[in-house]
């Protein structure tokens, strides 16, 4: 019913034979593969656009625990609570892991209230996974912060504990550890 074209056909560079083609066709067929090339490095180029973490700070106290990540553009995420062990797990979309990133579990402190640990991985290509091992029940929330006075755009993750620790006690109990201290006259 339908024919195919015989001209169409024969003037297509990818009609002949391979090993056949004329010098013009060649030449298509060529700057046709270096404009896909081209595409292609374009594309790479676009895909490794994730960002470098600039910093990572982290602020124990018996209130709360903060974890600063600063970038120069804002940063995606997505937070998720795990219960049996207590886990926060933090994505950081289209970031890359750098050394930054890789440095955060030192900065965990053994005496950190509220944080056990952290691991840091690559979740999938463009996410990194942040986990934090908690000694408790917490009520995590984030704060995007936007540059200023030489800080970039930071992500702050405030790690509250479920129950606020009772002020009156914790002055007892610095006195308490105080006086322990304290030489015997």
């Amino acid at each position: 019913m339908f024919k195919k074209s015989q001209s169409k056909t024969a003037n297509s560079p990818l009609s002949c034979p391979p090993g056949r083609f004329s010098a013009p066709r060649r030449a298509l067929v060529q700057s046709l593969l270096v404009a896909s090339l081209g595409l292609t490095k374009v594309g790479k180029t676009f895909a490794q656009t994730e960002l470098q973490m600039a910093a990572a700070r982290v602020w124990p106290a018996t209130e709360y625990t903060r974890v600063t990540l600063e970038a120069p553009q804002a940063i995606r995420h997505q937070m998720i609570s795990l219960k049996n062990p207590e886990r926060l797990v933090v994505d950081l979309e289209n970031v890359a892991l750098n050394g930054v990133l890789a440095s955060l579990p030192e900065k965990i402190a053994a005496n950190d209230p509220h944080i056990k640990a952290v691991r840091v991985g690559q979740f999938k290509p463009n996410v990194v996974r942040l986990v934090f091992d908690l000694k408790g029940e917490v009520k995590p929330q984030s704060l995007a912060l936007p540059p200023v006075a030489g800080y970039g755009h930071r992500l702050a993750l405030d790690i509250y504990p479920l129950e606020a620790p009772d002020p009156l006690m914790s002055l007892l109990e610095n006195r308490e550890r105080a006086a322990q201290s304290a030489p015997a006259a």
